[in-house]
């Protein structure tokens, strides 16, 4: 039972944000890679346009990932999957705003369908 113990004493325990949102630290990210990302928001469009709370904290980790793995890694483009409700999926592309910084979702998945934002 003790190794156990010392087992999950030892293990990245994800921690809670304020939110209480339990996720990885970015070492271990970091250290392991990542396949996907799981991107919430306040609105989406078919492009791969995400309107988020204002923060860029996505879009701020993003960069600070694709900075740390090169091209030739198996980690250096998770795929970047929004998660709506049909009724935050903006039918208009040029209602959510943009920025330089902004990194595009590769799929938006709503209850009712998968979107495609690289092929679409």
């Amino acid at each position: 039972m003790s190794s156990v113990r010392e087992n999950l004493v030892s293990c990245d325990v994800p921690r809670a944000t304020t939110w209480r949102i339990h996720h990885l630290s970015e070492s271990t990210a970091f250290q392991h890679g990542l396949d996907l990302i799981l991107m919430p928001g306040v609105a989406f469009d078919r492009k791969g346009h995400r309107l988020g709370h204002g923060k860029g904290h996505y879009d701020k980790f993003i960069a600070t990932y694709h900075d740390l793995f090169s091209q030739s890694s198996p980690f250096a483009k998770p795929v970047l999957i929004g998660l709506s409700l049909s009724e935050q999926l903006i039918e208009n592309e040029s209602a959510i705003p943009c920025e330089a910084h902004d990194v595009l979702l590769d799929l938006v998945v709503t209850p009712i369908e998968t979107i495609d934002c690289l092929n679409g």
